[in-house]
């Protein structure tokens, strides 16, 4: 649990319904953000200001698909942090039949990009994102019970091209790494294309744990654990 290292803002309101936030909400809400923020030293990123359902371990959906993510860092003169790809968060946490949200629209959308249909792109857990979840898990090798957790995030960030990244790499392929490693190691990388010290810790980190060869390069090896769902 992270409740004794961070301060929760509950908001009233139903998160199917998308014309609950107001403008006064997101404002007062903001104001409140900003405030904490400043006295608490905390970074206005989307690093450490995050939603319910991307606290580690929830099982919450608040504040919703509804929620507009880049207005809100806007009002609180943040950074929000994903570049409006929908794939960047700063953790991955486990989505299932009835879940809703950005990160399944991430799920999505990633199961798109690899040729399964999961339907509209709509944020909504159902029947046919779940089979889609499921043909996904089956050619990974992955135990196919259509809930998309650590392993499942793990492969379906990395999928794409595998080209030999290391210190000094950067562009789309490094970012898939940094969402993947995200995944894999249940804490934040940050998500900005460049391999730099701080991905390189995490890979090694990722290699030992793996047991893979440590060399802080990403090859043929470390692609193959990640987009295995390692």
């Amino acid at each position: 649990s992270v409740n004794s290292s961070s301060v929760g803002i509950e908001h009233e309101g139903y998160v199917d319904d998308p014309a609950w936030y107001t403008e006064a909400m997101y404002r007062s809400s903001a104001a409140l953000t900003k405030h904490l923020a400043a006295r608490y030293a905390i970074p206005k990123d989307r690093s450490h200001i995050i939603g319910h359902s991307e606290a580690p371990g929830a099982t919450h959906t608040d504040p919703g698909p509804n929620w507009d993510w880049n207005h809100y860092m806007q009002l609180i003169d943040g950074d929000p942090g994903n570049g409006g790809d929908g794939l960047t968060f700063p953790v991955y946490t486990t989505q299932q039949s009835g879940s809703s949200g950005p990160q399944v629209a991430a799920v999505q959308t990633l199961l798109t990009a690899q040729k399964y249909n999961p339907g509209t792109v709509d944020g909504l857990f159902g029947a046919t994102t779940k089979s889609a979840v499921q043909a996904f898990q089956r050619a990974r090798s992955l135990d196919a019970d259509g809930t998309v957790g650590p392993k499942t995030w793990t492969a379906l960030l990395s999928a794409g091209t595998t080209p030999l990244l290391k210190q000094g790499s950067s562009g789309d392929a490094v970012k898939r790494l940094q969402r993947a490693l995200t995944a894999a190691l249940g804490k934040t990388v940050g998500v900005d294309g460049s391999f730099g010290p701080t991905t390189d810790t995490a890979v090694r980190s990722y290699q030992t744990t793996r047991k893979l060869g440590v060399d802080g390069q990403v090859g043929p090896a470390t692609w193959t654990a990640l987009q295995n769902g390692k």
